[in-house]
């Protein structure tokens, strides 16, 4: 069963508590976990080596090598939301050539949902938001001033109940547009949006549908 599922830009690295028979992926590598050094080593074949997309690393302890890896990089939280109006339409924003979801780091003293509810708010200008569920979690890593930094992200479900809300991109975020889509509109734009924002809003359209 896959637990967590990290991305690496164009690559992605499972972690579970077995390797999945039904998993039919191309270029994958599948491993079972020995210990932090060769969890290293494994993690840089898969990025610097041709031919693997996918590396499943898999043992007893899903959580000890989800515990393992995370003290292999620098953490950041960030919270973000998956806001609907009334009609149930979808708030995504374009963001920097991809259409993406409102999230950002959480601040110190600020909890998960104060941190995403905020994040919305500033970044496509909306009011009266209510927070109805949590949905998942997300996790990415990436390069800043040369650290290996792996992103948590926390997504929450939300509902935007003002009536006919005006969208204000953040544009000192590289926000250049923010628009309501219904279902099929948003899944229609997942081949130009960020893995892990495919992860949640497939995770809850799909679902819905």
């Amino acid at each position: 069963m896959e637990l967590y599922k990290i991305y690496y830009s164009d690559k992605k690295i499972i972690i579970a508590d077995e390797a999945d028979l039904n998993f039919n992926e191309h270029n994958t590598l599948f491993a079972a976990f020995d210990n932090a050094d060769i969890l290293q080593a494994l993690i840089q074949k898969m990025l610097t080596g041709p031919g693997i997309d996918t590396l499943y690393v898999y043992g007893e302890s899903p959580q000890l090598i989800w515990d393992i890896y995370k003290s292999l990089y620098s953490i950041i939280e960030a919270a973000g939301g998956l806001t609907l109006n009334k009609a149930s339409h979808a708030l995504l924003i374009f963001r920097n050539g991809k259409w993406d979801l409102p999230k950002g780091k959480v601040e110190k003293k600020e909890t998960l949902e104060e941190a995403a509810m905020r994040e919305v708010i500033e970044e496509c200008g909306v009011k009266d938001l209510v927070i109805e569920s949590k949905l998942c979690d997300t996790y990415h890593v990436y390069t800043l001033d040369n650290k290996e930094i792996l992103k948590i992200s926390h997504w929450y479900l939300m509902r935007c109940h003002d009536n006919e809300p005006e969208l204000i991109p953040q544009i000192v975020e590289g926000i250049t547009d923010a628009k309501w889509m219904t279902a099929n509109e948003t899944l229609n734009i997942l081949d130009n949006s960020y893995s892990s924002v495919r992860d949640v809003l497939t995770r809850f359209f799909i679902r819905s549908l």
